[in-house]
C-alpha cells in the first residue's frame, strides 16, 4: 500500500513539473504581446516555432550552450569555435589555416568545404583549421605557414563587417607572417556589381606585400560569380597540387601540437563579448522576432504597373538591436503559399515526403529553398536521367541540347523558376533527394533601414519596400520578401530579421558641413533617417528624389515638405514620366553644377548615392565626375583622383544594389 501512495505522489509531483514547465515556456513567447493593454495573442505560426526553436538550438552567433538568460560564457564560446575551428582537423597534420570573410554565410560555407575536401584528399598528413576571421585575435600567425583566405566582398565592393579589423591589420602591413609562409585567395563575389571581387583583390595585395617572394602564392587568385562552383572546385585543385608538391619536399617541419586551440581557450572570454555583442546576437540562423505594427501604402495605384510601396514599422522592443542609421536590416522569408502549391503539383508530389530524412518537402519548399535561384547543369543532369521512356523522348532532347550548350541553358533559365522549368519537362520525375542539389538555399533580404533610434524611437525599425510582382512565361511572378512583407504578414505577426551593420553609409557627425543625398525610389529610405537627425544643423542638407509621377509615389512626400517648409532640407525632385521628356536625378544634379561643385570643392560637402547599382548609382557617379570636370576644369585624370580620394575620406559613400 505504501508502495502505491508512494508512486501516486512522484507522478503528481511529476505533473506540477511539467505545468510549471509549460507556463514558462509560454511566457518566454507571449511576454511581448502582453505590452499593450488588452492587447490580442497572436499563435505562432509552424514557420515562427521552426525559427524560434532554431535560435535557441543555435545561440549567439551561433553558439551552443547559452545559459537561460541567453547569455553565452567564456567556455561555451570557446568550445563553439574549436568545434568549427578543429572539425576536419588531424592530430599529427601540418597545420593549414582556412580563414574566411562573410557577410551572409557563402564564405563560410565554401571555406568548410574547403577544409573537408583537403582532410579527405591527404588524410592525416593536413589538418586544415577553419576560422571567421572575425576571431583573428586568437591566432599567431608567426606560427602559420599556409594560410588559405576566402573572402566575399559585400555592398559597393567592401570587405565583409567580421573581417574589416584584420582587414586594417593587414593593409598596414601590421600583421607578421614567416617569409616561407605561403597563401591563396579565393574572391567570392557578384559581376551584376561594379566591384567584382574587390575585397579579395585586396586581400591579395596585402598578403603579397607581406610575401613579395615569388613562390609564396600557392595558386592564382581565383574570381567566383555567384555560386560557381566549378571555378571554386578548381582553384581547390590548384592548392591541392601545389600544397602536396611542397609536403613532399620536406620543407615543412610538423608542430608536435597546435598552438590555436590553447589559444582559443585562453581568449574564451574576448569570444564571449563578441558573442554577447547585441549587434551580432542575431543571424539568419537565429533571427530575432520582431512584430509588424504597421504597413502604411505610400503610393497611389492607378493602373496596372504602377508601383506599390509601402512604409513598415517592426518592434523590436527587448532585442537589444542598436543600430545606426545606414545600418540595413535583413528579412528572412518564406515561399508564397501558391507558389509553394504549384511547385508541388509540378513536381509530383504530395508534400509529405523527407527531403533529407527530416523535413518534409512542403516545409523545405515553403522555408528553405530558393526557387529563382536554379542550378541549371545540375537540375538538367536530373532532368535528363529521370526523362528515360520513349514519351519524354523530345523532352529528354531539349534538355540534353540545353545542357551541352551552357549560354543556351542560362538564356533558357533567365526569368523562370523551378515551377517554370518543370513545365517544360512535365514528363521528369526529380528525386526527393536531389531537391537541395537543384535550387539554392533560400537567403534573407536586406532593406536599408528607413527610421533613426534618436528621432523615432529604439525599439521600432521601420522600412520602405518596394512591392516586386510580374508576369513571365506564362505565370505570375512575385518577390520573395516583398511579397511575404506584404501579402502574408498580417498586423501583430512576427517577423524574423537581424541587423546588417553598414559602416561604409555613416551620416557625417560635423553639423556645419553640407551634405548632398541622393536616392530615388526606395533608395530615399536611409535618407528620412538622415534628414531627421539633421533637423538642427547648419550645414545645407540637400535631397535628390526621383520616381515617375509626383501624385502616385512620391514617397514621403508630407516629410520632405515639412522639412522644406522648417528650413532643415532642400529638395530637389525628379519625376520621369510627368513630362514628353523623361528626367532623372542626374539631370537635377547638372542643372545645379555650379552649387555642387561649390559644396563639394570648397566646402568639404559629403556624397550620399542609395539605390539601384546598374544603372542610376553609374549615371548619377558620371553626372558628378562631368560636374567636376567643367567646374573645376579638371582633365580626365585629376577628377579620377579627385572621386578617388573623395572615397578614401569617405566623402562619396554608396550604399547600392542590383534590381
Amino acid at each position: 500500500m505504501p508502495s502505491v501512495v508512494g508512486s501516486i505522489l512522484i507522478l503528481i509531483a511529476f505533473w506540477l513539473i511539467l505545468q510549471s514547465l509549460r507556463s514558462l515556456w509560454s511566457s518566454l513567447f507571449t511576454t511581448s504581446s502582453k505590452k499593450a493593454k488588452g492587447a490580442k495573442l497572436v499563435k505562432r505560426s509552424r514557420f515562427e516555432d521552426f525559427l524560434l526553436d532554431d535560435k535557441v538550438n543555435a545561440g549567439s552567433l551561433a553558439v551552443t550552450g547559452a545559459g537561460a538568460d541567453g547569455v553565452v560564457t567564456a567556455s561555451d564560446a570557446a568550445s563553439s569555435l574549436i568545434q568549427e575551428a578543429f572539425r576536419y582537423a588531424s592530430k599529427d597534420g601540418f597545420p593549414v589555416l582556412i580563414l574566411y570573410g562573410t557577410e551572409y554565410g557563402f564564405s563560410r560555407q565554401v571555406a568548410a568545404q574547403v577544409a573537408a575536401q583537403l582532410s579527405q584528399r591527404f588524410g592525416g598528413r593536413v589538418s586544415p583549421r577553419v576560422l571567421n576571421m572575425l576571431h583573428y585575435r586568437v591566432l599567431d600567425f608567426r606560427r602559420e605557414l599556409v594560410v588559405l583566405i576566402v573572402c566575399s566582398t559585400t555592398g559597393d565592393g567592401v570587405v565583409p563587417s567580421d573581417a574589416r579589423e584584420l582587414a586594417d591589420l593587414l593593409a598596414a602591413q601590421a600583421v607578421a607572417l614567416p617569409q616561407n609562409a605561403q597563401y591563396a585567395v579565393l574572391a567570392l563575389g557578384d559581376r551584376a556589381y561594379p566591384h567584382f571581387c574587390r575585397a579579395g583583390r585586396l586581400f591579395s595585395e596585402w598578403m603579397q606585400s607581406l610575401l613579395p617572394a615569388k613562390d609564396s602564392e600557392l595558386t592564382s587568385r581565383a574570381e567566383v560569380d555567384q555560386e560557381d562552383w566549378p571555378t571554386i572546385d578548381g582553384w581547390l585543385e590548384s592548392v591541392i597540387v601545389a600544397l602536396s608538391a611542397r609536403l613532399t619536399q620536406m620543407e615543412y617541419l610538423y608542430p608536435g601540437s597546435d598552438y590555436l586551440q590553447e589559444n582559443i581557450e585562453r581568449g574564451g572570454s574576448y569570444l564571449a563579448d563578441l558573442a554577447n555583442d547585441s549587434s551580432r546576437r542575431y543571424s539568419k540562423d537565429a533571427p530575432f522576432m520582431a512584430r509588424l505594427v504597421v504597413r502604411r501604402l505610400l503610393t497611389r495605384i492607378l493602373e496596372q504597373g504602377d508601383k506599390e510601396t509601402y512604409h513598415i514599422e517592426l518592434d523590436i522592443t527587448g532585442s537589444g538591436l542598436n543600430y545606426t542609421p545606414g545600418d540595413a536590416l535583413g528579412i528572412v522569408p518564406r515561399n508564397a503559399p501558391d507558389v509553394v502549391r504549384d511547385t508541388l503539383a509540378a513536381l509530383h508530389m504530395r508534400g509529405d515526403e523527407l527531403v533529407d530524412g527530416a523535413c518534409s518537402v512542403r516545409q523545405w519548399l515553403e522555408e528553405r529553398a530558393d526557387l529563382k535561384h536554379i542550378r541549371g547543369a545540375t537540375l538538367f543532369d536530373a532532368l535528363i536521367a529521370s526523362l528515360d521512356g520513349s514519351a519524354a523522348l523530345k523532352e529528354r532532347e531539349l534538355a540534353e541540347t540545353l545542357r551541352r550548350d551552357h549560354q543556351a541553358m542560362e538564356a533558357f533559365l533567365q526569368g523562370r523558376e523551378l515551377v517554370d522549368v518543370l513545365h517544360s519537362f512535365p514528363s521528369a520525375r526529380l528525386p526527393v533527394h536531389k531537391l537541395p542539389e537543384v535550387v539554392r538555399p533560400l537567403q534573407p533580404r536586406f532593406y536599408s533601414i528607413a527610421s533613426s533610434p534618436i528621432v523615432h524611437g529604439t525599439d521600432r525599425i521601420a522600412l520602405t519596400v518596394a512591392v516586386v510582382r510580374y508576369h513571365i512565361h506564362g505565370r505570375d511572378h512575385k518577390g520573395v520578401a516583398t511579397c511575404y512583407l506584404a501579402d502574408q504578414v498580417q498586423l501583430g505577426d512576427l517577423v524574423p530579421v537581424f541587423l546588417s551593420r553598414n559602416p561604409d553609409f555613416r551620416l557625417v557627425t560635423d553639423p556645419q558641413c553640407p551634405i548632398i543625398m541622393v536616392g530615388p525610389g526606395t533608395g530615399v529610405a536611409p535618407f528620412r533617417a538622415f534628414a531627421a537627425e539633421r533637423k538642427s544643423c547648419s550645414g545645407r542638407t540637400l535631397l535628390f528624389f526621383g520616381s515617375r509621377y509626383r501624385d502616385r509615389d512620391f514617397l514621403y512626400a508630407d516629410e520632405w515638405d515639412a522639412l522644406v517648409k522648417q528650413g532643415n532640407l532642400e529638395l530637389h525632385t525628379a519625376f520621369s514620366r510627368d513630362q514628353a521628356e523623361k528626367r532623372y536625378v542626374q539631370h537635377r544634379l547638372l542643372e545645379r553644377a555650379s552649387d555642387i561643385f561649390h559644396l563639394i570643392w570648397e566646402q568639404c560637402a559629403h556624397i550620399y548615392v542609395c539605390g539601384d547599382a546598374a544603372r542610376m548609382a553609374r549615371d548619377v557617379d558620371q553626372a558628378l565626375r562631368k560636374i567636376l570636370a567643367t567646374e573645376g576644369s579638371l582633365n580626365a585624370q585629376q577628377v579620377e583622383e579627385f572621386m578617388q580620394q573623395l572615397e578614401r575620406n569617405q566623402r562619396y559613400q554608396r550604399d547600392v544594389w542590383v534590381e
